[in-house]
């Protein structure tokens, strides 16, 4: 979009919760949603407005310009096929019992592992696999 593409866009967005603009909010908008599609981004606008009540950031449209791209070819969708699979199925595995110690312990290799230990034993009982053994480094690569 160039500067005039996403002012409009960011006026629907102020039309919709009066949040107050400048021409530096707009080449903030530009810097972080102008190399979306016009019609998507309004589109991706309206999308927010039907289906959430907290407060539009460019992330919002961001997510919902991809999703709209992922439905006119799902091909776009670089989601991870056992990921999309477990979306479909509706069951999301469960938060880990011991989240807090495992944010503690990622600094820790040792204490990390035995923390994914802890978590795997909990996705066992719920039916899920377990995240399996994988170094702290490949976690670290992944995130």
């Amino acid at each position: 979009m160039n500067a005039e593409q996403v002012a409009a866009v960011v006026a629907k967005i102020r039309i919709g919760d009066n949040r107050e603009t400048s021409p530096e909010v707009i080449l903030e908008w530009l810097d972080t949603i102008g190399d979306l599609n016009f019609d998507d981004a309004i589109e991706a606008v309206r999308m927010h407005r039907r289906e959430s009540t907290e407060y539009l950031a460019a992330a919002h449209i961001r997510a919902n310009v991809k999703r709209l791209q992922v439905a006119r070819n799902p091909s776009n969708d670089t989601t991870p096929a056992k990921w999309r699979e477990i979306e479909a199925s509706g069951k999301s595995a469960p938060k880990p019992d011991n989240f807090e110690a495992l944010t503690a312990a990622w600094n820790d290799p040792v204490a990390w592992a035995r923390e994914i230990g802890v978590y795997d034993a909990q996705l066992r009982a719920a039916g899920f696999a377990p995240v399996g053994v994988r170094t702290h480094s490949t976690w670290r690569e992944a995130a």
